[in-house]
């Protein structure tokens, strides 16, 4: 707005208009909005080259669509494919708790963000400590020499940095975990976005509160992952002792008649269904 006064453009109601909607444009302006740290450009310039796969103008609709399942299909795959090499591996962690405990709960992406947050806090310096009753204001500078205001409270677990790091990508910011890694050994449960942890795919409401629109082509999917998830535990745990094993194959003989059964059931009410009492 000082800009708009010193060169007496005060009256212009466009540059007004565009300066009262500066949060969905400027990116200085919107860092308390989460955005996964994407650009608006970086998400159309990837999503036009994605869809330039499905799309032709020599291509009807009925193939476009026929194209853009296929083009669905493929990125259920290979999440598919990502979450059970995940289920399979872990990231490697140092033996300090915090970073332990990322690792167990964020995906190996998302545990790269977090390593990296964690070594730019590395060289942090804490320069000023201020106390607001239990909350305490910490001046930090980061490795640039720029200065960063960081609230913490440790008995309520209320944490908050200038950079709003956390707001904006959804991952502490290395200048809050330079403040609290000697304190706490875990990272806070209300600074952990279930949309970044293993088990993301099995939620039924987004991070953020909002309703999940279920797609029937998506329950596949959690189902998979939920049984790979169990299953890989179980086929790890029952390989270690001859005794466990046989109780294993014990189980899968009487678990895939059960299913059987059920699948049976189901074909014959489905038969009865549509073709009545008689089935040929």
């Amino acid at each position: 707005n000082a800009m708009l006064e010193k060169y007496g453009l005060v009256e212009n109601s466009w540059l007004q208009q565009k300066f009262n909607e500066r949060d969905k444009w400027a990116l200085v302006c919107g860092r308390t909005a989460f955005c996964a740290d994407m650009k608006s450009a970086q998400h159309k310039e990837r999503m036009n080259k994605e869809l330039k796969r499905c799309l032709s103008p020599a291509k009807d609709i009925e193939t476009f669509l026929q194209n853009f399942d296929k083009f669905l299909e493929d990125k259920r795959n290979k999440e598919l494919e990502a979450n059970s090499k995940m289920t399979k591996s872990s990231p490697y962690a140092p033996p300090v708790s915090i970073i332990q405990h990322a690792a167990r709960v964020y995906t190996s992406a998302v545990f790269d963000m977090f390593m990296t947050e964690y070594v730019t806090g590395l060289e942090c310096l804490v320069k000023g400590r201020q106390y607001d009753g239990p909350m305490q204001i910490l001046t930090v500078e980061d490795g640039q020499h720029h200065e960063h205001v960081v609230r913490v409270n440790f008995e309520e677990e209320i944490l908050s940095c200038s950079c709003c790091k956390f707001e904006h990508v959804g991952v502490l910011c290395g200048h809050l975990l330079t403040c609290i890694t000697k304190k706490m050994r875990s990272i806070p449960d209300s600074y952990i976005l279930k949309r970044w942890t293993r088990c993301a795919g099995n939620l039924s409401m987004t991070s953020h509160g909002s309703t999940a629109v279920e797609d029937p082509r998506c329950i596949l999917s959690q189902r998979y992952d939920s049984l790979v998830h169990d299953f890989i535990q179980l086929s790890v745990r029952a390989t270690e002792d001859e005794d466990i094993y046989s109780c294993a194959m014990k189980h899968r003989a009487a678990m895939c008649e059960e299913m059987e059964k059920v699948f049976n059931e189901k074909t014959s009410s489905l038969s009865y269904h549509l073709f009545g009492e008689h089935v040929w």
